[in-house]
């Protein structure tokens, strides 16, 4: 069973994976982020609630 970046409870903290997710360091890891948000909504769920807490990484 596949495990979703954004939305699977563990590792960092959602809004401390999108500090990298935003840094645009490129790696495997944040290839599959991208692919959550586009076949999860939860991850889309969680990827807006850690943007609205982060709001100067989308100015």
């Amino acid at each position: 069973m596949s495990t979703c970046c954004w939305c699977t409870p563990g590792g960092i903290s959602t809004t401390d994976f999108l500090k990298c997710y935003a840094s645009k360091t490129e790696s495997r890891e944040f290839q599959t982020a991208n692919e959550d948000l586009c076949y999860c909504l939860e991850c889309v769920a969680e990827y807006h609630k850690a943007r609205d807490e982060l709001p100067f990484l989308h100015e």
